[in-house]
């Protein structure tokens, strides 16, 4: 039997140059793993990115797993499958997308609005200016 629990998600998206574009925190139920909560991240940011035609694009994540398997050519056979295809299939819509690790200490600020996500137990897509809970986390 899986163990399910409730997770936040949370990043932010940047142009080429490293401008702040926009972000988001989510709250998402039935979460069986980390990874799996990964996943969701990056493919929601992706997904943000191609509806509002923000191109080019880098996802960074702190899973060098996910980034990994969606690197990968061959089928992931996972539990966790699906996502890892979904995420494929929109990073080839958005052309010059790209997934690169980055370590953890770098992705402070999407931690920070997932903690948020998760206590508010809410949504919130935000443009042109970071949500208040990252302060002065970054500099826009």
């Amino acid at each position: 039997m899986l163990r399910t629990a409730s997770s936040g998600l949370g990043d932010t998206l940047r142009d080429a140059e490293g401008s702040f574009l926009g972000g988001f925190m989510h709250f998402v139920e039935d979460v069986h793993s980390a990874k799996q909560a990964e996943l969701l991240a990056c493919l929601y940011g992706a997904r943000i990115a191609l509806e509002r035609g923000w191109r080019p694009l880098i996802i960074e994540s702190d899973c060098l797993e996910v980034v990994t398997e969606v690197d990968s050519s061959s089928d992931c056979l996972s539990m966790l499958g699906v996502l890892v295809e979904d995420l494929r299939e929109v990073l080839v819509l958005l052309s010059s997308a790209r997934l690169v690790h980055t370590r953890r200490p770098a992705n402070q600020v999407a931690h920070i609005l997932a903690q948020e996500a998760y206590q508010l137990q809410d949504v919130s897509i935000f443009f042109g200016c970071c949500s208040p809970v990252c302060g002065g986390c970054f500099k826009l």
